[in-house]
C-alpha cells in the first residue's frame, strides 16, 4: 500500500465502524477492553510527499468511547502523529537525514540536486511560495527533541527488552555547523538518539513508538 492508500483504507474502516486492532487500552483510564465504540469522527488534513510533491489528502480520524470510564479519545493510525499534518514516515525520514548526514542543511534535505519538494496546491505560485521550506524540518526536530518523557520511555522499554543494547548509552555527536547554542546541540543529540532508538524499538516490538506513546507524552 502507498501512504495515500493507507489513509483512504483507514477512512473506510472508520466509516464501517471497524475497531482498530491496536485499540485495546484506554489512554484516559488505562483499562483494557475490546468493546470501544465509535463516538464520532472528525476531518483531518494530511500532507503526503509523493515524487517531490506535497499532496493534500483529506481523511477522518475516529474518536472512540471507552466502555469502562466512558471517556472518548482520538485514535491515531500508524501513519499519523498527533498535532502534525505531515505523515510520520516523512517527518522521521527527513529529520533522520538531517541529523545523520554530516554536511546536510535544513534546505538540502527538502531538495535533491536541482529538484525541490513543492506543494502540489501551489505549483503555479512563485517558487518561494510553493516550495517546502527547510524551517519545516527545523520545527520537526524541535518537536522530537522536546518530548523528553517519550525519549526516556523509549530507552527504558528497549533496556527492559534488550539489556545489552547500547543505543541509550551512547552520546551522539553533532556537527558543530548545525548549532549555535548549547541548548540546540543537546536537542539535536536527543533527536539522534531517539531516531536511532526508534529503529531498535521497531525491531524489538514490531511497532513504532509513534503515534500512541507520543500522544501521551505531549
Amino acid at each position: 500500500m502507498t501512504i495515500i492508500e493507507k489513509i483512504k483504507a483507514h477512512e473506510k474502516e472508520i466509516q464501517a465502524r471497524v475497531l482498530p486492532d491496536e485499540l485495546k487500552i484506554c489512554p484516559k483510564c488505562g483499562g483494557r477492553s475490546r468493546s470501544f465504540k465509535l463516538h464520532e469522527s472528525r476531518d483531518r488534513l494530511f500532507l503526503v510527499i509523493v515524487d517531490f510533491l506535497v499532496k493534500e489528502v483529506w481523511s477522518v480520524l475516529g474518536r472512540w468511547q471507552c466502555p469502562l470510564c466512558h471517556c472518548t479519545s482520538t485514535y491515531y493510525p500508524d501513519y499519523a502523529i498527533p498535532h502534525k499534518r505531515y505523515t510520520k514516515d516523512t517527518i522521521l525520514e527527513l529529520s533522520k537525514e538531517y541529523v545523520e548526514e554530516q554536511y546536510s542543511t535544513y534546505e538540502s534535505v527538502v531538495q535533491n540536486d536541482m529538484e525541490t519538494i513543492v506543494y502540489d496546491s501551489k505549483i503555479n505560485s512563485p517558487k518561494y511560495e510553493c516550495r517546502l521550506r527547510g524551517t519545516t524540518v527545523w520545527w520537526w526536530l524541535s518537536y522530537i527533541g522536546s518530548i523528553k518523557p517519550l525519549i526516556s520511555e523509549t530507552f527504558s522499554l528497549i533496556k527492559q527488552k534488550d539489556p545489552s543494547s547500547e543505543v541509550f548509552k551512547e552520546i551522539q555527536p553533532v556537527n558543530p555547523r548545525k548549532y549555535r547554542s548549547n541548548k540546540r546541540k543537546k536537542l539535536l543529540q536527543r533527536c539522534i538518539g531517539f531516531l536511532n532508538a526508534e529503529g531498535d524499538f521497531r525491531h524489538l516490538f514490531s511497532n513504532s513508538i509513534f503515534p500512541h506513546f507520543a500522544k501521551q507524552a505531549v
